[in-house]
């Protein structure tokens, strides 16, 4: 999976779209979840009100992209 397949996942999952940020950025939400690519590993991470956690640290992009998707198919990223 990457992160053109995961976008279309999130969709399927009906994953509020300002909840998530694929590109690394803040989300559009006061709290979401952001896929990171940083130097050879990819970061999934929680970005809620001003601080960023960590979540999982993977070596390829499927990893990540399937870690993202385990976290954001929490009820609380649909609303």
């Amino acid at each position: 999976m990457n992160t053109r397949d995961l976008e279309r996942e999130l969709g399927k999952l009906s994953v509020n779209p300002h909840r998530y940020n694929l590109e690394g950025l803040q989300p559009d939400a006061s709290e979401g979840l952001v896929l990171v690519r940083e130097g050879t590993n990819w970061l999934v991470r929680h970005f809620e009100r001003g601080s960023w956690y960590t979540l999982q640290t993977c070596e390829s992009e499927a990893d990540a992209c399937a870690s993202l998707l385990k976290y954001a198919s929490e009820p609380f990223y649909r609303s």
